[in-house]
């Protein structure tokens, strides 16, 4: 059996930007999972422009920040996994996906806990070395002109949701 160097293997991914460099934890208190402090998870949504060419990928990156005075525990899984899709047309009307979803493994180190400390913010792995998803990831490809609004959200364990902001793409 190979014997592998956990912290050598650790400070690889820190140092290759996938995964987040864990800060002194014992000037933190306990951590939490996110479903017992929904409230100190702030989501973020951006996109790879807000004018795009029917046909252009429409990209987007979801960042988690922890705006609390606890460590907050998350399972470190793709964009795709761990948020879900609100996206709205020009009348205001839910899209539904409708591509079958393509699903690409970003991270090694995915369906891992891990903790986001105080003032900590994370990029949440995307399908691209600058953390961007496709839409088709999540089902969706828009595929006629038009106003689109985007906002990502996730389900925690107890019913509670994070929300993040909404972004406008517009698709000529």
């Amino acid at each position: 059996m190979k014997r592998v160097n956990f912290l050598a293997m650790l400070w690889s991914l820190i140092a290759a930007g996938c995964m987040p460099a864990l800060a002194d934890e014992s000037s933190y208190p306990a951590t939490v999972w996110a479903h017992e402090r929904p409230e100190a998870l702030t989501a973020s949504i951006e996109s790879n422009g807000s004018n795009l060419s029917v046909g252009q990928p429409i990209l987007v990156k979801i960042t988690l920040a922890n705006n609390s005075d606890v460590g907050i525990q998350e399972n470190v899984v793709n964009a795709w996994y761990m948020f879900s899709l609100r996206v709205l047309d020009a009348r205001g009307a839910v899209a539904a996906p409708n591509v079958a979803p393509v699903h690409k493994v970003a991270s090694s180190y995915l369906g891992r806990p891990g903790a986001l400390w105080p003032g900590q913010t994370f990029v949440v792995p995307g399908e691209t070395q600058d953390q961007f998803t496709n839409l088709e990831a999540w089902g969706y490809r828009l595929n006629q002109p038009g106003t689109y609004r985007i906002m990502a959200f996730q389900k925690l364990g107890n019913g509670a949701e994070v929300d993040s902001n909404t972004i406008t793409i517009i698709l000529h």
